[in-house]
């Protein structure tokens, strides 16, 4: 349960395709210190709360910075102007703390000379960040270190810029910016009437399953559904992109990913993907199943869905979840 949720978890308002470590002044909404490192939050383009980045320069001639938005979706940021990486390109990457476990991740070039490596959603990586001397980055070919010297009290900063400009986004709107897709939610579940669905409620979750917007389950299938705010990310190719990412980063197996070939309906248009790791334990593997809906805010729902039997590994179930949705959703919405 653990492995699906985690990785589910990493896409949750902002999925680190915004997260961004240098964007404009004009996005800038506040600054802030903690210690030698430089902390900032940031807005989207619908002028609500975006993300905070924490960032530190060091002699190797980079900066280095986490950034994380509002449901706990992080981020690692490099920045060389010296860089010439092609803005989009993905990459292999792979992270150490000290001489603890190595985390491969999936690097995304934000810029030329920017490049981003979501986290996955790890109580470890966190406690190893915030306790560790030393972080070792293989990237581009090039094997980096950085001292982590006051990055207990950066990460406790960022984390409280989190939580204080989402409370002022909510308390400015008069409410969560959730709210919008808990309907929608509710709306497309109310129409499978041949399941008995039950949305849970997201004050009685703990752990990741807590930072999605809506969560829901019928028989031994969950579902979720997450919120790209608007301005937070490009097109929905960059959502993808991002998702991907995120969910490589939480499988310790084999990895794959693609689009799932569907016929057309009369629903709103969708990019839908799967994600899925095998290592021959059922229980820390996952095949999940995806669609992403463009709004017309510039905002992006991104639907899940995942089975909870073992011997799933062939994401069967998780297919059968997103289809029956798929299904729902067209008698909701089609032709919208």
């Amino acid at each position: 349960m653990r492995g699906i949720t985690a990785a589910v978890a990493a896409l949750t308002a902002l999925a680190g395709v915004g997260l961004g470590i240098v964007p404009s002044r004009a996005a800038e909404i506040e600054t802030f210190t903690a210690g030698h490192w430089q902390g900032a939050a940031f807005n989207a383009d619908n002028g609500g709360f975006s993300h905070c980045t924490v960032y530190a320069g060091h002699d190797n001639g980079f900066l280095l910075g986490l950034s994380m938005g509002r449901g706990g979706a992080w981020a690692m940021d490099l920045v060389n102007e010296d860089w010439s990486l092609s803005p989009g390109a993905s990459f292999a990457a792979s992270i150490q703390v000290d001489g603890g476990p190595v985390l491969d991740v999936e690097g995304i070039a934000a810029a030329s000379g920017h490049a981003r490596m979501p986290l996955p959603d790890s109580d470890s990586l966190d406690y190893a960040l915030r306790q560790g001397r030393a972080l070792h980055v293989v990237a581009q070919g090039q094997r980096l270190s950085f001292t982590l010297a006051g990055s207990r009290r950066a990460l406790e900063a960022l984390k409280e810029c989190v939580d204080r400009q989402s409370r002022a986004t909510d308390t400015a709107r008069g409410g969560a910016p959730e709210e919008g897709a808990v309907a929608f939610a509710v709306g497309v579940l109310r129409a499978m009437t041949d399941k008995e669905v039950d949305l849970l409620d997201r004050g009685s979750l703990e752990g990741p399953l807590a930072r999605h917007a809506a969560v829901w389950r019928w028989e031994d299938v969950m579902g979720v559904l997450d919120v790209v705010p608007p301005g937070a990310a490009p097109d929905i190719g960059a959502v993808a992109k991002s998702l991907v990412a995120a969910d490589r980063g939480n499988c310790n197996g084999t990895f794959d990913a693609g689009e799932i070939e569907a016929p057309a309906d009369r629903g709103p248009p969708a990019l839908r993907l799967f994600t899925a790791c095998g290592n021959g334990n059922a229980a820390a593997g996952f095949y999940l199943a995806y669609q992403i809906l463009a709004l017309q805010d510039g905002s992006f729902f991104i639907v899940g869905h995942w089975s909870l039997k073992d011997g799933d590994s062939d994401g069967a179930a998780a297919r059968t979840a997103d289809a029956d949705f798929r299904a729902a959703l067209v008698r909701v919405h089609g032709g919208d």
